[in-house]
């Protein structure tokens, strides 16, 4: 596993700004750790990194809970809901929550299992439920995004494809910033940062779960159950 500090001297030597056998001066290690800071918030709101996960349950008893923040439902880091599901009292199975805009939330003819979200400060967001789901008296549980906040000797714990996602995209980055490398370096690391990236925006699209396309209003628990909505007519 590489550390912080060894992923960023290692960018700096493809960026022609450190040399490996003599490290990097320290005003340049501390202006890549800014960088790739930022680069790790980029990765994390754009998906194309997301191993920093988090879950909680909670009581679905109200139509609006505060996730996060200093009175909110602890959600250590949160930075987005990403999916929601739900189940009543002594069972076991989890059910998929329908997602939808804030915008759409209160149309009337949606699911009792619809459910939004916005933000309301730093780390804090607000569920929406519907009054029908909250009569129900279920249990929710949220999956959500957490921040990636890593320390310059922190070790990385990623797959050694991320990792070297992001060495080439401090070190394409950081040849920008102080452009030593000749226009051919800095255009190699580029088309070497945009192939790995575009592979893994490839695999991750391969990954997801493809369904039959079924309209909300026309679409039951009876069916999801069932699973009908599979087979259509």
């Amino acid at each position: 596993m590489s550390s912080v500090r060894e992923l960023i001297v290692e960018a700096l030597c493809r960026a022609t700004l450190a040399n490996r056998r003599q490290g990097a001066r320290g005003d340049l290690v501390e202006d890549a750790y800014e960088r790739f800071c930022g680069i790790l918030r980029e990765y994390s709101d754009n998906k194309l990194i997301t191993a920093y996960r988090g879950e909680v349950e909670l009581d679905g008893n109200a139509e609006r809970i505060t996730i996060g923040g200093a009175d909110g439902i602890v959600a250590n880091g949160i930075t987005g809901i990403n999916s929601a599901f739900c189940k009543a009292e002594n069972t076991i199975d989890w059910m998929p929550m329908n997602f939808v805009s804030v915008e759409s939330f209160y149309d009337g003819t949606l699911p009792d299992w619809t459910y939004s979200w916005q933000p309301k400060g730093e780390n804090e967001f607000v569920l929406y439920l519907k009054p029908r789901f909250v009569w129900q008296n279920r249990k929710v549980k949220l999956i959500y995004d957490t921040e990636m906040k890593l320390g310059l000797d922190d070790t990385i714990n990623l797959p050694i494809v991320y990792v070297e996602l992001l060495t080439r995209a401090l070190a394409y980055k950081m040849s920008v910033d102080k452009p030593r490398a000749s226009d051919t370096k800095r255009n190699e690391l580029l088309g070497e940062l945009n192939k790995l990236e575009a592979q893994l925006k490839a695999n991750n699209a391969d990954n997801r779960i493809l369904t039959r396309e079924v309209g909300v209003r026309n679409f039951d628990m009876g069916m999801l159950k069932s699973g009908s909505f599979i087979f259509g007519s």
